[in-house]
């Protein structure tokens, strides 16, 4: 054979080796939660009450993993924010924290007596109603809320926030959707300039697809899960700022087309 031939032949496997050693290395490229590689996934949330189900259609999102076995699940349900699936022009994020708690939350604006009678006055019209629970609502031209009092404990049980004022999980109307994404918490993906974001407890749904996960694996949810008494939160986003907040226990049950 000749010899500038077989000298030919033995750099082209050089070159074929080295190309396939790059390859690999570039397949197995671990990823971080900071740049991840969706892998889009159809499923169905389902909220019940005792005499109605909500049905949503949905694409996940969030985690992206091609499967997921007993040992990344439990993993999974440890994370604050358990999944992020698509609905329409709505977006679910499901935390596993007290994010969304109703009584004695640090991320929601902080109410008293004494703030009730020296500052929320400056701001808005305060009533509270003398019964047991008291009722408290404050209201302007932008903003209506409504909180009740055990004691010394302030309960919310609803908002509808479209003034600059109040500051809700760190989110405030007017703030920039990226800002709002990471004060959240959330994983950077590619969120659209404007939809709706429900902020939802992740013991919520009665059907999602990490329950059936749970059952399949005999998971206890409650060493996995925070089962939080949680409102849900509606953050609406226009043109890339939050538009409106809203807060209430019953946000996934009124239907999408309903809000």
């Amino acid at each position: 054979m000749d010899i500038k031939k077989v000298i030919g032949f033995k750099l082209l496997i050089l070159v074929l080796c080295s190309c396939n050693g790059q390859t690999d290395n570039l397949s197995t490229e671990v990823k971080t939660d900071d740049s991840i590689e969706i892998e889009f996934k159809k499923g169905q949330i389902i909220f019940s009450t005792s005499n109605r189900d909500w049905e949503y259609e949905t694409i996940r999102l969030y985690p992206g993993d091609n499967s997921i076995d007993s040992v990344k699940l439990k993993e999974i349900l440890k994370r604050d924010v358990v999944s992020i699936e698509k609905s329409k022009d709505t977006i679910f994020a499901f935390f596993n924290n007290e994010k969304l708690a109703k009584v004695d939350n640090k991320c929601l604006p902080k109410i008293d007596l004494a703030l009730l009678q020296n500052y929320y006055p400056k701001f808005y019209n305060v009533s509270i109603e003398d019964d047991i629970p008291n009722h408290i609502y404050l209201k302007n031209e932008k903003d209506f809320l409504h909180l009740t009092q055990h004691d010394e404990e302030y309960t919310w049980e609803k908002a509808i926030i479209t003034d600059t004022l109040l500051s809700i999980l760190d989110l405030k109307v007017g703030l920039n959707k990226d800002e709002a994404i990471k004060a959240l918490g959330l994983p950077k993906l590619s969120y659209p300039d404007n939809f709706n974001l429900i902020l939802c407890q992740a013991t919520e749904p009665s059907k999602i697809w990490y329950k059936k996960l749970i059952e399949t694996y005999g998971l206890n949810k409650h060493t996995y899960l925070k089962d939080v008494f949680a409102n849900q939160i509606l953050v609406k986003f226009s043109k890339n700022k939050i538009e409106l907040i809203k807060i209430s226990p019953w946000i996934p049950y009124i239907g999408l087309d309903e809000k």
